[in-house]
């Protein structure tokens, strides 16, 4: 089989076999995260490239038109999904009207353009200009990217530089074509070649970096679930303690201030009404929690019926308000599995850090406060100093 290709085939066959290998490795990162949806996408494009890459190469089918088109609807694909996937990362989609009429004007202007047409330069044109428009725009909703880690800023550049290839692409190619060539002639030349290879680094570089991002993505993963509560959403303890550490270790030249709240006769309710309602409470009650945080603030369930909310930039008079709102907002909230009659309240510690102090001694503090809010009769907010200094 080998014996009967050109030098020229055998050299730009490698670019398939590469496009092959890096939609099995997005195959295998999407099979280890099912919720990576984008990345079977990416394989998709890359397995399209693969496939367009050996129509076009190897003359399959041998009739120059078809060839043609078929290879272009495959490269359209293959851009199409491309920008469906990086989307993807940022939560995005295109619309399935998009992508159909992007895929038919491509390859209904090569089909014209042949059959109706024949015209090289205009094809060149249709399949190069469609396929930067696809990606310039989905460029513009890629944004987001820029403010995220390092490896998707340069997945944004990197990108929007593919993208805008398209445009000196076209222009070398058409300084290339001499009156007359055909479509065979121009796919066996030198320049081709190059310009064939040109593709197949930057697909590399965007399959690396992708790649490295979803790697990236599964090891975030697994310290959320290593930190998170499966119940609640919020933080588990020790989700809270490294946030609180990283947040010493960055140093923060404002105050710090630290709510605690804690349900009351949360035991009867498990013992009345089950331990399926009790849960519903804690979940209901972590959303009214999750509900008040701002960037930078940290929700957390402690253990048990207990939460913990850290407000970096905070003093104890803005704290003693948030915690206000939300012992409100639980004591007015109607939660699933119990009757309507029955009312959930919680008490509250609340208390701004002192510059000396540990975190450890900082949320025995607050802890204190929170028990003696208890002890004077629950559904209350205690804070450090008292309500009434803290508001004057």
């Amino acid at each position: 089989m080998l014996s009967n290709l050109s030098a020229v085939q055998i050299l730009t066959l490698g670019s398939p076999s590469i496009a092959g290998l890096f939609a099995l490795s997005f195959l295998a990162l999407a099979h280890h995260n099912a919720r990576a949806r984008h990345l079977k996408v990416l394989a998709l494009s890359f397995l399209l490239f693969a496939l367009a890459s050996v129509v076009q190469i190897l003359g399959i089918p041998p009739d120059v038109g078809w060839n043609a088109i078929i290879s272009g609807a495959l490269y359209a694909g293959c851009v199409i999904f491309l920008a469906e996937g990086v989307l993807g990362r940022v939560g995005a989609r295109q619309g399935a009207a998009f992508k159909l009429a992007a895929f038919f004007v491509i390859v209904g202007g090569m089909y014209y353009f042949y059959y109706v047409s024949n015209d090289l330069v205009a094809r060149i044109c249709v399949l190069n200009f469609g396929s930067a428009a696809v990606l310039l725009l989905s460029a513009v909703r890629l944004s987001p990217l820029l403010k995220g880690r390092p490896v998707d800023k340069v997945l944004f550049w990197l990108f929007l530089a593919f993208a805008l290839s398209f445009f000196p692409r076209t222009w070398l190619t058409l300084g290339q074509i001499h009156v007359g060539m055909g479509a065979r002639a121009f796919g066996t030349s030198s320049f081709w070649i190059a310009l064939h290879m040109t593709l197949v680094l930057f697909g590399i570089a965007l399959a690396v970096v992708l790649i490295l991002a979803a790697a990236m993505d599964k090891i975030d993963d697994l310290n959320r679930e290593r930190n998170e509560d499966h119940l609640t959403g919020l933080l588990n303890r020790r989700g809270f303690d490294e946030y609180a550490a990283e947040l010493g270790r960055r140093g923060t030249d404002g105050p710090v201030s630290l709510i605690a709240c804690d349900i009351d006769h949360f035991k009867q309710i498990n013992d009345r009404y089950g331990h399926a309602a009790g849960d519903q409470v804690l979940r209901q009650t972590a959303r009214l929690i999750r509900h008040t945080l701002r960037a930078g603030d940290a929700g957390s369930r402690a253990g048990g019926e207990e939460f913990l909310i850290l407000l970096p930039g905070t003093r104890a008079v803005d704290a003693y308000r948030v915690a206000q709102r939300i012992r409100i907002a639980i004591e007015t909230q109607r939660y699933a599995g119990l009757p309507e009659s029955v009312r959930i309240t919680a008490s509250f510690g609340v208390a701004e850090r002192a510059p000396w102090e540990s975190m450890d001694g900082f949320v025995a503090r607050v802890d204190a406060l929170l028990y003696e809010a208890k002890r004077l009769g629950r559904n209350r907010v205690e804070v450090a100093g008292g309500a009434a200094s803290v508001i004057a």
